[in-house]
């Protein structure tokens, strides 16, 4: 056995064993809210980590009653005194709750990966994140209708107030990088199903929140602006990443502006929920990566939009001036936002608190829903310090910036770390600890490194040795998705011992079993000869390779072979991101076979090798 084999032996053992709990910690307390509706005189607020739903007493603060669920709950919906939740990664489900008696009434299956929901009539809206769609549920039937298509990760979405459309926003973009323009895209949906996508400015994705004005005439998106086209040298005024969000008309179905949250010598980092007042004279936005939130004028900003040019208004740090203002607030990781006429509701996704401003302008943090973060496992305060971008120069983004959910922007990014004029796409970090080395050129000799590396020369600041402990943890805590290609419906049982590599590059993970079709893909990519780069269990030999697709001062060069785990879910593919699907990758940008021996393969080997890579 030599010694490089028996380094990554070693490590996919221990990767293993820990993923079987054997070395387990003691369970973390924490809530992380994630949504909260109003019922009555009471605020709802739901828990991903807790998996519960808690009813708080808004007169006094305090948590009155609890209902738990089975799988880790996503979003929630109130219609009077009903709430429907959704949950589960992998087998989607909607659970009904009577709220008067505080049971769940109903479960159903719905969908892979419900991320939001609306009600409107009788029929509830879903976005199926992974499955890319957007699921039309019937609550007389109690059946899907219809599903309809969404472009890559549908995470929020809303229906203007007196219109018939549904707007969502896509997380992600979707096509190739080194293009001239990528950015994620607003849908907007008609009655009929028919689909309209709205391109946000170039470079722009993360999109993860989405308004409605009450008069219906606008609505309003979150999203990160990157300027991707520039070497990141330095974050100074926004030069690689700015946070905005985008007005749209709903009449004309066209973005008005795009304006920047960030000042211009700080930050605004990461939007997340976004919310109008009930009269429309106030928007809101929390900043997921600041304590903060963002209090604007909207009447006003409309109207300086009006007196200005459209590309000075995206352009210009600082452009709300007066018309808005940054509140501090006492929560840490603001996705969660609530405003009716009683005041402002923040939840704290790390800090499990329960913030409220009522409408004179008093302040009040409500009891705690959890632990948070001073009794959280080392892992949940390292993925708070990865969405911390108080942990950069005049916080202008936080490692999720460009790692959202620890995976990749879809944007290619042009590091120092390996010479300039050589973008290279952003790389997933799920099992980045266990596959070394890192990076396409393998810059950093392992994930350790990167990380430290990543604060010093990206973030330009140095957190202390026991934060970046922490982000370690976090990072190797990461659990692959389930696969939208697989047959949920049919879950796949088996041993934590078997070597199966159905199963075995992580034994804890829920999978469906793989279709007829991947099932034969399976062997079509052991007959290319795939698996001698991409053998199970992390899908990866962990070696470098010349294989012909660096160009430029690269040309020539090995880069590190990658894992293919949740290949489904990173797109776009090779070094530079110049392959927008996997065929493309597999089929189109494979000169001479170099990659796997493919060009002799028939038409239906070709769909099953691509339907089994979609599976892993």
């Amino acid at each position: 056995m030599n010694a490089s084999f028996a380094i990554r032996f070693v490590l996919i053992v221990c990767h293993l064993l820990c993923a079987t709990n054997i070395f387990a910690e003691s369970s973390d307390k924490s809530f992380a809210p994630v949504a909260a509706a109003r019922h009555g005189e009471n605020v709802i607020v739901l828990g991903a980590l807790s998996k519960s739903l808690v009813r708080i007493n808004t007169s006094n603060g305090f948590p009155e009653m609890e209902l738990t669920f089975p799988e880790t709950p996503s979003s929630l919906a109130v219609e009077g005194n009903t709430a429907f939740v959704t949950a589960g990664t992998g087998r989607g489900f909607l659970y009904i709750v009577d709220l008067p008696s505080w049971k769940i009434s109903a479960t159903y299956p719905i969908g892979h990966s419900p991320a939001s929901l609306l009600v409107r009539g009788n029929i509830l809206y879903v976005c199926d994140r992974f499955a890319d769609a957007i699921l039309m549920f019937d609550l007389q039937t109690k059946k899907i209708i219809r599903v309809l298509p969404a472009v890559r990760e549908p995470v929020a979405l809303v229906c203007p107030p007196g219109d018939t459309s549904l707007w969502v926003c896509n997380l992600l973009p979707r096509g190739r990088a080194n293009g001239d323009f990528i950015s994620s895209v607003v849908s907007v949906y008609e009655t009929d199903g028919k689909r309209t996508d709205i391109s946000l400015p170039n470079g722009s994705h993360s999109a993860r929140g989405i308004a409605a004005s009450p008069d219906g005439k606008w609505i309003a998106a979150t999203h990160i602006l990157s300027r991707y086209a520039l070497p990141a040298t330095q974050v100074d005024k926004g030069w690689m990443n700015t946070n905005a969000f985008t007005i749209f008309s709903v009449r004309e179905k066209k973005p008005l502006a795009t304006i920047l949250l960030d000042d211009i010598d700080l930050g605004a980092p990461n939007p997340w929920a976004i919310a109008f007042s009930p009269d429309g004279a106030q928007l809101y936005i929390t900043h997921a990566g600041a304590p903060e939130m963002s209090v604007i004028d909207f009447p006003s900003t409309l109207k300086k939009i009006a007196s200005s040019q459209a590309n000075a208004v995206t352009q210009q740090l600082g452009f709300l001036g007066e018309l808005r203002a940054r509140e501090s607030i006492p929560v840490e990781g603001a996705r969660t936002l609530l405003v009716d006429n009683t005041g402002i509701f923040v939840a704290g996704y790390f800090s499990d608190t329960f913030f409220c401003r009522n409408t004179t302008g008093a302040h009040r943090v409500f009891s705690s829903l959890g632990s948070g973060l001073a009794e959280a496992l080392p892992k949940r305060r390292g993925e708070a310090r990865f969405n911390d971008a108080q942990l950069c120069f005049q916080n202008w983004q936080s490692c999720a910036s460009c790692h959202p959910d620890a995976r990749v922007d879809a944007l290619n990014w042009d590091l120092p770390n390996d010479g300039l004029g050589n973008p290279k796409n952003t790389r997933s970090m799920l099992f980045s600890h266990v596959t070394p080395p890192v990076m396409t050129l393998g810059v950093r000799a392992d994930a350790e490194t990167a990380v430290r590396k990543g604060f010093i020369h990206i973030q330009f600041i140095v957190p202390p040795e026991e934060m970046m402990n922490e982000v370690d943890e976090y990072l190797k805590s990461l659990t692959p998705v389930s696969s939208p290609f697989l047959n949920a419906k049919s879950p796949l049982t088996v041993k934590k011992t078997e070597t199966s590599c159905l199963c075995c590059h992580y034994p804890t993970l829920q999978r469906g079993k793989l279709t007829p079709q991947a099932q034969a893909g399976k062997s079509v990519f052991k007959k290319a000869g795939c698996t001698e780069c991409h053998p199970h269990p992390y899908f990866t030999d962990m070696q470098m390779r010349d294989v012909g697709t660096l160009k430029g001062i690269d040309e020539g060069k090995k880069t590190d072979t990658p894992s293919l785990i949740e290949l489904w879910r990173t797109a776009p593919y090779l070094h530079d991101g110049r392959a927008a699907t996997i065929e493309d990758a597999v089929f189109m940008r494979n000169l001479g076979d170099r990659r796997g021996h493919v060009d002799k393969l028939s038409d239906k080997e070709k769909s099953a090798l691509i339907e089994y890579l979609r599976s892993l």
